[in-house]
C-alpha cells in the first residue's frame, strides 16, 4: 500500500537521496542564504552578512543592503558557518571579518562595534574571552610564514642554537644544592 502512494517514504528516498528537499549535505557550506519573504525570494550572500540576531523563533539577518527575517535556527547557522561567525551572545552571531572593536561600557559590560553599522551588539560576560581571542588571532600574522631556526641534524656535533653544553648547564644547579645542604641541612 505504501508503495502505491507517490509521495511515500520509499519514493522520497529514491528520488531525493533520503534528504529533505532544500537542505545541504553534510560538510557543504552555503554561499547564499535563501529567504522567502513578502518581497519574494531573497538570496543573501553570506560574505555580506554582518550578524544574525535571534528573537524567539525568528532570526534577523543584517547584511550590507539591509535586513531580512528567516526561520532558520541560530545554532544551525553557527555550526554551518563555524570560523566565519562568532557567537557573542545567546541570541547573536557576528561575522568576525566585520568586527571593528570590542568596547567596554562598564566593568563586565561589553559591546561590539561592527563595520558599516551604527548599532552595537552586546557581548555576554562569558563570551568576552572568546571574542578577544578571535580579535587577537585576526590581527596576528600567520606563524607558518615566519622564518624557522635551523634544525639540528641527527649525529651532528653542533648544539641547537642557544643551548649550553652539558658540562655548564648542570654545574650551577649542583653548586646551589650543595650550598643549601651546608647552610641548614644537617643536624650535627
Amino acid at each position: 500500500m505504501a508503495d502505491s502512494i507517490p509521495w511515500s517514504r520509499g519514493y522520497f528516498s529514491a528520488h531525493f537521496g533520503g534528504q529533505k528537499v532544500g537542505t545541504q549535505p553534510l560538510g557543504v557550506v552555503r554561499s547564499r542564504i535563501v529567504v522567502r519573504s513578502l518581497r519574494g525570494v531573497e538570496l543573501v550572500p553570506v560574505q555580506d552578512v554582518r550578524y544574525f540576531l535571534a528573537d524567539q523563533k525568528y532570526v534577523t539577518i543584517h547584511y550590507g543592503e539591509g535586513q531580512t527575517i528567516t526561520t532558520e535556527v541560530l545554532a544551525r547557522l553557527e555550526g554551518e558557518f563555524e570560523g566565519r561567525f562568532l557567537r557573542v551572545h545567546r541570541n547573536a552571531l557576528v561575522a568576525v571579518q566585520f568586527i571593528e572593536e570590542l568596547v567596554r561600557l562598564a566593568p563586565r559590560h561589553f559591546e561590539l562595534r561592527i563595520a558599516g553599522l551604527s548599532e552595537r551588539i552586546p557581548v555576554s560576560r562569558r563570551r568576552v574571552a572568546a571574542v578577544r581571542l578571535a580579535l587577537e588571532a585576526r590581527t596576528q600574522p600567520d606563524k607558518s610564514d615566519a622564518p624557522r631556526p635551523p634544525e639540528r641534524v641527527a649525529g651532528s656535533s653542533f648544539p641547537a642554537p642557544g643551548a649550553l653544553p652539558p658540562a655548564y648547564s648542570k654545574a650551577p644547579q649542583r653548586r646551589r644544592n650543595l650550598a643549601g645542604s651546608r647552610l641548614g641541612g644537617g643536624l650535627g
